[in-house]
């Protein structure tokens, strides 16, 4: 289990047993994550081992996640477009989202990062003049995607080309978002 926590915002290590109240037969902190903005999970290969996936500014470092000791090894890092906001795993890469933008970074870098916010669409301008914060991307069906943004959502093409003249529009602005088969939104409301 990956935990980010306390004041420097660390990434930790925990084994599964502690959700049940079991005595934490490890505690690994990964000093290099300090100042860790998002985390995620993936797979390098079909078949292959867990990966652990954590940004720190602009850097996502990757590391093997094993049941043996010393329980990871960093594998690699990777420079992202800018300072991430968010991490995921989408068409099988590795999708960072960044202030107004998400690119598709390739696991082992062996292609070039692929930008979701095509700067070659006029209707997407409007995000390089005023920073939104990225909070989720998804894939909607085969040939779309959403990219949920701090005051709105857009669907654009695998290219970054808007894909509908709609944009959703948030009641609120959000702190989060999530997916299960939905999206989910969100926000503080104060009583």
């Amino acid at each position: 289990m990956a935990l980010l926590c306390g004041r420097n915002r660390h990434v930790h290590l925990h084994p599964w047993g502690v959700l049940e109240g079991a005595e934490a037969a490890f505690d690994i902190k990964l000093t290099e994550t300090k100042g860790c903005q998002a985390l995620t999970t993936g797979v390098l290969r079909p078949g292959g081992p867990a990966c652990l996936l954590a940004a720190v500014k602009r850097q996502v470092l990757c590391y093997e996640i094993t049941r043996a000791k010393p329980h990871h090894r960093k594998l690699w890092e990777v420079q992202a477009p800018g300072v991430a906001q968010w991490l995921g795993m989408v068409r099988e890469r590795l999708c960072v989202g960044y202030p107004s933008g998400f690119a598709l970074l390739a696991l082992q870098g062996e292609s070039s990062p692929v930008s979701l916010v095509s700067p070659g669409d006029p209707s997407l301008a409007f995000l390089a003049q005023q920073p939104l914060d990225a909070l989720h991307a998804l894939e909607v069906g085969t040939t779309e995607l959403l990219l949920c943004f701090s005051q709105l959502g857009i669907y654009v093409d695998p290219t970054g080309k808007r894909s509908r003249a709609q944009e959703l529009m948030w009641p609120a602005t959000p702190l989060a978002c999530s997916t299960s088969r939905f999206v989910f939104v969100f926000e503080w409301l104060s009583c």
